[in-house]
């Protein structure tokens, strides 16, 4: 019986270990995602700007003649 026990003990060291590994890695992943998430938004931005510069210049090209 006291080996059973401290089998068990053991097993549930290993499982709060992992435990904790994985929230570890959760934490790191969640914070990974919000910085992905910011530089999407971040190059949606430059890239609404460019178009926005890029219309403004063909705008001012002059038409072509025929």
């Amino acid at each position: 019986m006291d080996k059973e026990l401290q089998a068990l003990e053991l097993k549930l060291d290993e499982l709060i270990a992992v435990n904790a590994s994985l929230r570890r890695d959760n934490a790191r992943l969640r914070q990974s995602l919000v910085e992905a998430q910011v530089q999407k938004d971040q190059l949606a931005t430059q890239m609404q700007a460019a178009g926005s510069k890029l219309k403004s210049l063909l705008e001012r090209l002059p038409e072509a003649v025929s």
